[in-house]
């Protein structure tokens, strides 16, 4: 069962990595995140899902676009593998418990920060609001108010002291 759920996580985070890599590259250009759908930057083909398949759609394509035969950068292919590790080991580290959310909240965090920063050298807040958000409420409903006035004094604390 184990390996099942390494899988899943596995199979789950190059999902998410590869809309990670969506959301890093369009939040910071003020464009949409849904709209308009993925296509070829160098002939405009829109992608079919059998070509948005994490990974697996680069690796049979041979990296380049199935219309115009462009390059496609592997970079993209490695976010989408990064994540999908980072996700199976936050479970093999943490196993099904709040911790696993809070983990995963913080590694979708990273990805798509570390995509944005790659491409524009930028850390979109929207990026940190939601993360924040959602760790925030994590901590509130497993751990309880107490947990939640902690981690917000340590973070106002390390705030202070990157300042200083």
């Amino acid at each position: 069962m184990e390996i099942y759920y390494l899988i899943t996580f596995f199979i789950f985070g190059t999902i998410l990595g590869s809309f990670f890599n969506v959301v890093g590259y369009r939040l910071p250009r003020g464009e949409s995140i849904v709209k308009p759908p993925s296509k070829c930057p160098k002939c405009d083909h829109r992608l079919t899902p059998i070509e948005l398949i994490p990974i697996v759609s680069y690796l049979i394509q041979g990296g380049k676009c199935r219309n115009c035969q462009a390059p496609i950068a592997p970079y993209y292919a490695v976010i989408e593998a990064l994540t999908g590790l980072l996700f199976a080991l936050s479970y093999y580290v943490f196993g099904l418990s709040p911790d696993l959310i809070i983990a995963l909240i913080f590694v979708s965090m990273e990805v798509v920060l570390i995509v944005s920063d790659y491409h524009f050298y930028i850390l979109p807040d929207e990026v940190l609001i939601v993360a924040i958000i959602g760790l925030g409420l994590t901590i509130l409903i497993s751990q309880g108010f107490l947990a939640l006035s902690y981690a917000l004094l340590n973070a106002i604390i390390a705030f202070f002291a990157i300042l200083a």
